[in-house]
């Protein structure tokens, strides 16, 4: 999951507790049974507070990487160019050596004549 939707998880989760705790309330207040209601809203409060937590851990997570991502890129930026300075065709210093041919190992396949015309 990406940062947006466990934010919207913590949101969602919140506004649910919320209702639970407003209708615990309400029903205590109307005499109904609430020792139920407030197990549930209790519980509500804390998966909540678990949702926003995993929201904020994703968030940091996040934010880690990117950097992570920024100093690996930077760096691989930087051997890039040490290597095209060090490995630079034009500068790069080509030894000559003469090879002389030699009569073995000779093998003639096809032989051709061509003719113009002038």
């Amino acid at each position: 999951m990406d940062v947006e939707e466990h934010e919207a998880i913590a949101r969602d989760q919140k506004y649910q507790t919320a209702i639970s705790f407003g209708t615990t309330l309400l029903g205590g207040f109307l005499g109904r049974k609430t020792f139920g209601s407030a197990t549930k809203t209790t519980r509500d409060i804390s998966r909540s507070r678990k949702k926003k937590r995993e929201s904020e851990y994703a968030a940091e997570n996040l934010q880690s990487l990117q950097q992570e991502k920024e100093r690996l890129e930077s760096q691989f930026q930087t051997e890039v160019n040490t290597l095209d300075v060090k490995i630079n065709p034009m500068t790069e210093h080509l030894e000559s050596i003469v090879i002389t041919p030699s009569k073995t190992n000779i093998l003639v396949r096809f032989v051709t004549l061509i003719w113009t015309s002038s």
